[in-house]
């Protein structure tokens, strides 16, 4: 949780008398300034590092499905040039034995 200016200046004033202020200042540099400055716990940190896992899971699963969809596609058309490639040919030597 993160203090106010207000609040840190309260805590200081209140634990000052009895701390010290080496041991008030090691007490509130224990409390982060801003709200980003949050400490992440174990426990959250779990929770977040499963939902990654998840997600990774998921896109893993989708890039295999694309994957055999794309190879699919990849060899349909290796096919058709290659049969275009055979007729092309078949047709040069045609007009090359024509022209001879």
């Amino acid at each position: 949780m993160a203090l106010s200016q207000k609040r840190r200046i309260a805590l200081y004033e209140l634990f000052l008398p009895q701390g010290g202020e080496d041991v008030t200042e090691a007490f509130l540099a224990e409390f982060p300034t801003n709200d980003g400055d949050e400490l992440v716990t174990k426990t959250f940190l779990r929770a977040e590092l499963g939902e990654l896992r998840t997600e990774l899971a998921e896109l893993r699963t989708e890039m295999a499905e694309l994957g055999g969809g794309l190879r699919a596609e990849m060899h349909q058309l290796h096919n058709r040039t290659v049969g275009t490639l055979v007729g092309a040919m078949g047709v040069m030597t045609a007009v090359l034995a024509v022209l001879n």
